[in-house]
């Protein structure tokens, strides 16, 4: 259970272990860095997440999570010195890639959403509540190591830079995309594909996967000619592992990050895109 990058021949190249399992990918707005939290097959053992440079023949452990949090969300600052770390129980951390420590700025809040890093990378928003449900947001600034309390809803980024933290998300995406895909596939189709693996969109379009039956394939949404192209077959899905599904990409669509389950085994693959972005 391993991480394998697909290269410009479309061969999967093995990077890291197979002796773990490795989930929630996230690749660095310019592509230039990837990242992934590895569990070891054992019970009872922590996660460990780690950073691998494009260029680079290994990837780096970077932080290792304690042995009862699990990781929801992997998220580069714009200038990749930073990682942003969500975990299932709503704490909020920010990993210095270059020291390799780590920075507690959110432990105690309710229903934390809404992640997401300041163009400069110098702060970074979240929103949590108050006792009655109403939503706070939060701005915690890297030079004052502190949170502040914002007066006003800080203004959210573009549907394709906000991940799976943000308030209805996933309806955004797709009240998006089905009807411009309704052309190609059944809604009935997309709707179960999509609960697998949540599409994802760049600036160029979209990437989605779509089951049918127990097999898989990648697929890309062209939004400048509105057409539907298949990428990758990417094998079939026969078990349920309970274990999150991710597709993600970088800014340009050049790379693509996402996990696959070949029977029971499941894997980080990064798959260079061969069309040719201006």
């Amino acid at each position: 259970m391993s991480v394998y990058r697909l290269d410009s021949l479309r061969n999967l190249v093995p990077i890291s272990s197979a002796t773990r399992i490795d989930v929630s990918p996230s690749v660095s707005s310019d592509g230039n860095y990837y990242a992934f939290v590895s569990k070891q097959t054992r019970q009872n053992l922590s996660s460990e997440v780690w950073v691998r440079n494009k260029l680079r023949a290994n990837a780096e452990l970077v932080y290792t999570l304690e042995s009862i949090e699990s990781a929801r969300l992997l998220l580069f600052s714009p200038d990749n010195q930073y990682l942003a770390l969500m975990t299932e129980s709503n704490k909020l951390l920010v990993i210095n890639l270059f020291a390799k420590s780590a920075v507690k700025i959110a432990t105690e809040f309710n229903l934390l959403r809404n992640v997401f890093w300041a163009r400069d990378s110098h702060s970074l928003f979240f929103t949590s509540s108050d006792e009655n449900g109403n939503p706070l947001n939060w701005q915690y600034d890297l030079l004052d190591s502190g949170n502040k309390l914002l007066k006003t809803h800080q203004e959210w980024p573009p549907l394709k830079e906000r991940n799976i933290t943000f308030t209805q998300f996933s309806e955004d995406m797709k009240s998006y995309l089905l009807p411009r895909l309704t052309a190609y596939f059944d809604e009935s189709q997309l709707t179960a594909s999509f609960a697998l693996y949540l599409p994802v969109l760049h600036e160029h379009g979209a990437y989605f996967v779509i089951r049918t039956g127990h097999e898989l394939s990648l697929y890309e949404y062209d939004n400048t000619t509105g057409e539907v192209s298949l990428l990758k077959e990417l094998g079939t899905y026969l078990y349920d592992i309970n274990t999150p599904l991710a597709l993600t990409t970088s800014k340009n669509g050049k790379q693509i990050l996402f996990n696959r389950i070949d029977g029971i085994e499941m894997d980080i693959v990064l798959h260079q895109s061969t069309k040719e972005r201006q």
